[in-house]
């Protein structure tokens, strides 16, 4: 992509820049991108900055995302002509992040909240709770990090004309896209990354970015995505819709729900990953209460600490729902013909 100014009737080239001649470093690149991450990829959501919140690593992800697919999205950042080891670092996050629940998502946001927005100091002479009786108050990071990310994930809901959905249950963190931007891209990384896109169907996508400047020293910053081509983009989303469309084929067709497989209401559930963890019908539908309150199945499976849908993540005695379900069909199936 070249990029031009018009002016007085003609058109003068804008010249191209390295960013590591004009002294652009990784954390700058960072800042401006997660104020405005549409060079990347239109759409996005920055939920975190550095985020490394696992044990047995010291190692951060540049840009932790979600696209307006509600899909998790992993971004790494580099400045260099070459990339680096851009895409064996974003595997690794990747892998890293994909059993992310409900609440380390929110978690995260907080913290980029409270980096980003800072608590305003008490007033004078007052104590430490933000608060004089005059609508001085403390915000609460983490309520705003759910709130934000609940009306985003709703804004998917909406696309989908699926507004009835709790909307965190169309996040998709099994397994994160991943964006790689750079200055440039070596063969080596081209080469891996059409492979693992190809023959493992990841969903890598490499920008590469350009910095320009004029002679009175404004900058301008260009994305342009080089893999997967405009070509190969059509054919993925075209399988991606595919499956899709027959995916929710199937569970439109029928709907999981207590009534159809003979569960009553006050009947106990047990979550797959802690037998400790109990809860109890509460209507013929997928609602259920847990330590007091009152839930969907896969949300508070996802709450939980489960990758998973809810009929997967509960059990029913010693079988999960999804298993019951099956069983059930099966055995209506044999009796049918």
């Amino acid at each position: 992509m070249s990029l031009f100014r018009w002016q007085d009737g003609g058109l003068t080239g804008v010249e191209a820049h390295a960013l590591e001649d004009k002294g652009v470093k990784e954390n700058d690149l960072q800042d401006a991108l997660k104020a405005n991450p549409d060079p990347l990829e239109e759409g996005l959501f920055i939920i975190a900055t550095e985020f490394g919140d696992w044990e047995g690593s010291g190692r951060r992800i540049d840009l932790l995302a979600l696209d307006n697919e509600a899909r998790l999205v992993v971004i790494e950042l580099k400045r260099s002509q070459t990339g680096g080891h851009a895409e064996l670092q974003a595997i690794r996050y990747a892998a890293m992040v994909s059993n992310m629940t409900q609440d380390r998502i929110i978690d995260a946001h907080s913290e980029y909240l409270e980096a980003k927005i800072p608590q305003a100091p008490p007033p004078n002479g007052l104590g430490g709770d933000g608060n004089d009786g005059d609508g001085v108050g403390v915000v609460d990071y983490r309520e705003k990090a759910e709130e934000l990310l609940t009306e985003h994930l709703k804004k998917m809901t909406e696309k989908r004309a699926e507004s009835e959905l709790d909307p965190w249950e169309i996040i998709e963190t099994e397994c994160p896209r991943i964006i790689l931007a750079s200055a440039g891209f070596s063969q080596e990384i081209t080469t891996t990354v059409l492979w693992l896109v190809e023959k493992y169907e990841l969903d890598i996508t490499c920008v590469e970015l350009k910095l320009y400047e004029t002679d009175q020293r404004e900058r301008f910053l260009t994305g342009n995505r080089i893999i997967p081509l405009a070509g190969e983009e059509y054919r993925m989303r075209a399988k991606e819709h595919k499956s899709e469309r027959e995916h929710i084929e199937r569970e439109r067709k029928d709907n999981f729900t207590f009534s159809m497989v003979g569960i009553e209401i006050g009947a106990t559930l047990t979550f797959v990953k802690d037998r400790n963890k109990v809860c109890k019908v509460i209507d013929g539908k997928t609602g259920v209460e847990f330590e007091g309150t009152h839930h969907k199945l896969t949300p508070l499976a996802k709450r939980l600490g489960s990758s998973r849908r809810g009929t997967r993540s509960w059990l029913y005695g010693e079988e999960t729902l999804q298993a019951l379900r099956e069983r059930l069909e099966q055995s209506s199936a044999s009796g049918e013909s």
